[in-house]
């Protein structure tokens, strides 16, 4: 058969993108899930401030609630009694194998002698590889909620993202960090015009993650829309930062999103990780808006 070179482009991309998975990129995301669940495990073993500081990068960000460095804050936080345990439930990792992003249940468990209750919520986190080949935490936040009826600490629930092509021999991340800006500029003017339940579906990916304070995370279009049901009113949003995989086709940006015409709570802190999908476009495929009280 003959194609038009459009056509056979476009074939070519598509077998690129949809072949198994090479031993290298599984290689790659078996890593990134077991440095999450090591950090966890040492969060247990010798406290949260102590695993923070040795799982950060040394320019990471966190949510706190507005952005702010990780690593000063935690070297100014006194070693607490409580154990905070958790595990991914999601893990993908770019084509490259530099860039990943995980996210799942939390507990904060208070001492033993203790008779708090025991607190629950979602991670998630940007992890990058760094020249040693460790990973290290780039950009960390999530949010509290109900115990989950299910999925919680201790599920061995997981599901492993999609696979990206093989990573390309040069640098693109500087290109995908303009496209990605191109694109979250052009999703903020739709959403500030017609609000962010009403685009959410136009700019997100099939299996797009939904996660707000105060509930647990929605999966996929669909429900994703449904939690964002009640926000009718315009929203737009002024990145505070961002960063790209290598191979450009995993990216995030971060910052406040602004509700307009006097909606309560009228501001936010937001996380828009980027994937760049099989028709070259780039769609947001986890997505944290954390209402500022």
């Amino acid at each position: 058969m003959t194609f038009p070179p459009t056509a056979l482009w476009l074939a070519l991309l598509a077998t690129a993108t949809t072949s198994p998975a090479t031993p290298r990129h599984e290689a790659d995301l078996d890593s990134l899930i077991a440095s999450e669940r090591a950090f966890s495990q040492y969060s247990v073993d010798h406290g949260m401030r102590d695993a923070f500081l040795a799982y950060l990068a040394k320019e990471s960000i966190l949510m706190h609630p507005l952005p702010v460095k990780g690593r000063p804050l935690w070297e100014g936080r006194q070693p607490s009694p409580a154990t905070l345990i958790w595990e991914p439930c999601y893990a993908e990792v770019s084509g490259g194998g530099d860039l990943g992003v995980t996210s799942g249940p939390w507990e904060l468990r208070p001492p033993a002698a203790a008779a708090a209750v025991v607190l629950h919520g979602h991670f998630i986190s940007v992890w990058r590889k760094q020249d040693d080949g460790t990973w290290k935490v780039e950009l960390d936040l999530g949010g509290s909620h109900d115990k989950p009826a299910h999925g919680g600490v201790g599920s061995g629930e997981l599901k492993r993202g999609p696979i990206h092509g093989d990573p390309p021999a040069e640098d693109r991340s500087k290109q995908a960090l303009k496209d990605i800006d191109a694109a979250e500029r052009r999703f903020s003017t739709a959403a500030s015009k017609a609000g962010l339940a009403a685009v959410i579906s136009g700019w997100a990916t099939e299996d797009v993650r939904f996660n707000r304070e105060g509930r647990p995370p929605a999966e996929g279009r669909q429900a994703s829309r449904a939690a964002l049901a009640a926000d009718s009113t315009g929203v737009s949003w002024a990145p505070q930062g961002s960063g790209a995989a290598r191979s450009g086709d995993l990216g995030y940006t971060y910052g406040i999103r602004l509700r307009h015409r006097g909606a309560a709570p009228d501001s936010s802190v937001y996380l828009n990780v980027w994937r760049r999908e099989r028709d070259g476009k780039w769609r947001v495929s986890l997505m944290v808006d954390n209402p500022l009280q």
